[in-house]
């Protein structure tokens, strides 16, 4: 008796065709493949079964019931199964919402598109628009949160949010790269950065005890330090027993004394204001350049603001100004994932973890690092001197063209902004003729005092070093 060898079984994935070759006979056989099937193909041209009356539709080897219309209410118009559910006489042709009308009146006020009520439309966006519910259309977003580009050869522009209650992300204002440094691809480069860092620090009652005393060493310690490389200011929060900030300390040099003088210590006052610590905060760094930063030193979640993502969109309305985010989340963490949210926005990833005083030194140092600082100031700075940089100035401000009082300044003069800071003794706040820039000017009673291709002039009856025209 001759014995078959079957050598080759071979699966076929579509249908689990199983092809069997009797290599003894010379033969091919085909086996059908029904597993888990009611109905359909059984790969070899006949049939895993017939579906019965109740469910007589065949989908993918199951039997499945016939889609039941629905025309309960409806006059006319789709029945839910691709069918109709009648057609309108001629004395009623219009079928609105399912029923037979005489008239429609189309309602398009306040909509510059989509349905007009009546089967036909208020109007089409362009190609690029979507038109929302209300009728409106939507333009897509100018631009992706954080994006940045070059606005010049030595500046840049961040995207994102003009204000938190902002619906829409737009370019921001030109970003300065610093001296000596340009902008390619919408990064600075070629030089080191003159920071300025606004440390923004919660006195909540959770504060209180060995996180209190290691970030307030911490900051003074850094203060102390870093006072001659570059401005450094403060903003305490909750301001008392509400969800307010306390007064913004803008940015200067020399300024470690009145940073740690306003250091307050943390009371019982526990509500946690994120969102509104960081509000408003763009302003106390004067015109935008890179290296503005922002240091939020917390160990809580915002306990004050509706929107939990008000803290984070404050952090995209800095950015955008040209202001990053860096946040520090000291001990037990309330919501880590919120403090992360908040960094990201401000373009600095994520939060950095501390549990103890070394920790948090070394946090601030990692921060510093990353900004790529340079040296100390080494010019005098004094109002009025000449200056090449805003580093040759103790005040921080180079004028080196007309801003918005129609002269240029030959060979740059010494400044201060005024907006946010005082003006030291023998000088005065002048604003241009825009109102947009506040600037101190130096004092006169005579162009002796002046520098060569500067004059005395009167301004509101207090004599100013000016251009000559």
């Amino acid at each position: 008796m001759r014995v078959a060898l079957a050598l080759l079984f071979l699966l076929v994935a579509c249908g689990e065709t199983r092809v069997r070759t009797n290599v003894d006979a010379g033969t091919t056989v085909c086996v059908p493949a029904c597993d888990g099937l009611e109905c359909g193909d059984d790969g070899c041209g006949g049939s895993c079964g017939t579906c019965p009356a109740a469910a007589p539709i065949c989908t993918e080897g199951t039997c499945t019931i016939a889609c039941a219309p629905n025309c309960a209410g409806s006059a006319c118009g789709d029945d839910g199964c691709g069918g109709s559910c009648g057609t309108c006489p001629s004395a009623a042709p219009m079928c609105i919402a399912n029923q037979c009308v005489a008239t429609c009146t189309p309602s398009c006020a306040g909509r510059v598109c989509g349905d007009d009520g009546c089967g036909g439309t208020c109007g089409t966006c362009t190609a690029a628009q979507t038109c929302t519910a209300a009728g409106a259309c939507l333009d897509p977003p100018a631009c992706n949160p954080g994006e940045r580009r070059c606005a010049g050869a030595d500046d840049y522009e961040r995207c994102g949010y003009e204000a938190a209650t902002s619906t829409m992300r737009s370019f921001g204002p030109a970003i300065a790269c610093g001296a000596g440094r340009t902008c390619s691809g919408g990064i600075c480069g070629g030089g080191c950065v003159r920071p300025k860092i606004l440390f923004v620090v919660d006195r909540s009652a959770s504060m209180t005890g060995a996180a209190w005393i290691d970030v307030r060493r911490g900051v003074e310690d850094f203060v102390r330090e870093h006072q001659t490389k570059m401005p450094l200011g403060l903003r305490m929060f909750p301001s008392g027993p509400g969800c307010t900030a306390g007064t913004i300390h803008a940015p200067r040099l020399d300024n470690a004394e009145l940073v740690t003088n306003n250091l307050d210590t943390p009371t019982g006052d526990d509500e946690t204001p994120h969102a509104a610590a960081l509000f408003g905060l763009s302003s106390a760094f004067g015109a935008p350049a890179d290296g503005h930063v922002v240091v939020l030193i917390t160990d809580g979640a915002d306990s004050c603001a509706a929107d939990p993502t008000a803290a984070r969109r404050e952090a995209e309305v800095l950015l955008r100004a040209g202001v990053r985010t860096y946040v520090i989340g000291v001990g037990g963490i309330a919501d880590p994932t919120a403090l992360d949210a908040i960094a990201a926005a401000g373009d600095t990833i994520a939060h950095r973890a501390v549990g103890d005083g070394v920790a948090f030194a070394a946090a601030l140092e990692s921060i510093l690092a990353a900004l790529g600082p340079c040296g100390p100031v080494t010019g005098s700075g004094a109002v009025g001197d000449a200056c090449t940089a805003a580093m040759d100035c103790a005040g921080d401000v180079c004028i080196t063209d007309g801003l918005g009082f129609g002269r240029t300044f030959p060979n740059g003069y010494c400044s201060r902004d005024c907006s946010v800071m005082a003006c030291p003794s023998g000088s005065t706040c002048v604003p241009d003729a825009f109102n947009s820039n506040e600037v101190c000017l130096k004092s006169c009673t005579d162009g002796a005092v002046c520098r060569m291709a500067y004059d005395c002039y009167d301004y509101m009856g207090d004599g100013i070093c000016f251009p000559n025209p």
